[in-house]
């Protein structure tokens, strides 16, 4: 969900983003920032929610290794937007399926302790 919390509008919003199974803290999650993404205006306290897809036949392939903790499944991207002032702001967002030990809990996304942050 992107949500604008300022006071004013946010124009020209284009959130890019993109999920992917990691095996290593340190790997590295890529965005592809050349991919035009409609051009939204948002705004103050105007939410609108974003769906993040994973293909059926990527599920299958790291399903067994998100569920066995060998792998970790982010969703992640870069919301890049122009402030009221004309000035280019973007913020960077990144979330983790948790996958409870209990199965009676189930999974969750939870925001990730690093790679979340604003200009």
């Amino acid at each position: 969900m992107l949500k604008n919390h300022g006071l004013t509008p946010a124009y020209k919003v284009r959130d890019m983003g993109a999920t992917q199974v990691l095996y290593s803290e340190d790997a590295h999650l890529t965005i592809d920032d050349d991919v035009p993404r409609t051009n939204m205006d948002i705004g103050p306290s105007q939410q609108l929610t974003r769906t993040h897809f994973l293909k059926v036949a990527t599920w299958k392939q790291y399903k067994d290794d998100v569920f066995a903790k060998r792998g970790d499944l982010y969703i992640f991207g870069r919301v890049i937007y122009e402030d009221a002032f004309g000035e280019t702001r973007h913020t960077n967002y990144r979330a983790k399926l948790f996958v409870h030990k209990s199965p009676e809990m189930g999974i969750e996304m939870v925001v990730s302790a690093e790679g979340n942050e604003s200009t």
